[in-house]
Order: structure tokens, then C-alpha cells, then sequence
């Protein structure tokens, strides 16, 4: 996972300057002896999003599963810096 971040570029000085507070911060605790637990983040959240957006779907068919999906996407990669790759 580190190897892939870094070959994206994600910890390139450029890229850092661009980024916000909490994102500087993550990337930091990642790097440090804190990092598995930010996977163990990563996965719970991940999981979560399942769950709503198959309550999501039951609930409100495509349109529910959707819009689940889409703002937990945008929450993990404004906070996680992931993309759904």
C-alpha cells in the first residue's frame, strides 16, 4: 500500500502543499507506527458503506444505493486520500 501511494505521487512536496490540515495530518499518522490502524479505518468505514448502501437499496432501489456510495466515495478520499481503486 505504501509502495502504490508512492508511486501516485501522494507524498510528493507539490502534492502536500495542496492539501488541507486533516489530509497532512493522516498522512503523517500513516507513515508512522500508527499506520495499520489507519487500514483498520479505512475498512471499517468501507464496511459501513456497504451496510448503508444495501439499507440504501432496500430503501430507495438505485437511487438510494447511489447516493450512499457516492458520499461515502467522496468522504474516504477527502479524508483518506484513496480513490476506489
Amino acid at each position: 500500500m505504501i509502495n502504490m501511494l508512492l508511486f501516485k505521487g501522494v507524498y510528493e512536496p507539490q502534492v502536500i502543499r495542496r492539501n488541507n490540515c486533516c489530509q497532512v495530518t493522516i498522512k503523517i499518522v500513516f507513515l508512522s507506527f500508527l499506520g495499520p490502524f489507519y487500514f483498520v479505518g479505512v475498512e471499517l468505514v468501507s464496511k459501513t458503506m456497504a451496510v448503508l448502501a444495501s439499507l440504501g437499496m432496500l430503501v430507495y432501489g438505485k437511487k438510494g444505493y447511489l447516493f450512499v456510495r457516492t458520499h461515502f466515495l467522496r468522504f474516504i478520499e477527502f479524508v483518506f486520500s484513496l480513490n476506489e481503486e
